[in-house]
């Protein structure tokens, strides 16, 4: 059976397993340069959710907040050790057709082994004219191994939402090539650590620190002027489910 080892924002370079509790971003952050849009563009779209919502691989429900239009919130993850309310996979969800009015699912589907079976069950428990937001990376290192299936294009997604009988409304990427060039390049710096609390460790962390300012901010300026969304980051996808 597939699982989903999810979390709700687990585009972190380092210690990819730790899930965030807060949404504060530091320009130094290792994962500014993708963190910063996608937190823009979910919580642009994030009020188009209302009414009972499922939130799909919830971890700390960081976006629970933003969720102003919404009457009831059921966190689901594969395990309690963020907000979850109920426990379980995405490809079998344990709730009746036409739960939920609406259902968020941020940087969950590539860690699914079979995301069309997620795009299937989503459909089946959403109200007709419920609403979807979804976020996925277009390109990303690994992390959360080994349960770290896919990458996804703005093609793919949509291809998996109309195979499920489902519409997409729009979508947005977060990010262009030089976001995705300085996201690397504070992947890389971030990943090269030596053992934790040793000295090795310390001046490394300085280190990446040090670097991650400049590289944020020229990297950031450079994406705002030549904006290139081919080499995006990563895509958030408004889906919703046909009346009829």
């Amino acid at each position: 059976m597939a699982t989903i080892v999810s979390r709700s924002v687990c585009l972190m370079a380092s210690s990819p397993m730790r899930r965030k509790t807060s949404l504060a971003l530091r320009w130094w952050a290792v994962d500014y340069l993708v963190a910063s849009v996608l937190q823009r563009d979910l919580a642009r779209y994030l009020p188009l959710l209302s009414g009972h919502t499922l939130d799909l691989g919830c971890g700390n429900a960081p976006y629970r907040h933003l969720l102003v239009n919404v009457s009831r919130h059921i966190g689901y993850d594969i395990d309690r050790l963020g907000r979850a309310d109920v426990v379980g996979t995405a490809v079998a969800l344990p709730f009746a057709a036409r739960s939920f009015d609406s259902v968020l699912c941020t940087q969950v589907i590539e860690h699914v082994a079979e995301p069309w079976r997620m795009f299937d069950e989503i459909a089946r428990v959403l109200r007709p004219g419920g609403r979807v937001l979804l976020s996925a990376p277009q390109a990303w290192r690994l992390h959360e191994q080994p349960h770290d299936y896919y990458r996804f294009t703005c093609y793919g997604l949509t291809y998996l939402a109309e195979r499920a009988s489902l519409r997409v409304r729009t979508w947005s990427a977060q990010g262009g090539v030089w976001r995705l060039v300085g996201q690397a390049i504070n992947n890389w710096l971030w990943e090269r650590r030596h053992p934790r609390g040793t000295m090795r460790w310390q001046l490394s962390r300085v280190f990446s620190l040090a670097l991650g300012m400049p590289i944020n901010l020229m990297c950031a300026a450079m994406d705002a002027i030549f904006f290139d969304p081919a080499d995006t980051l990563n895509l958030v996808f408004v889906i919703e489910k046909p009346e009829t």
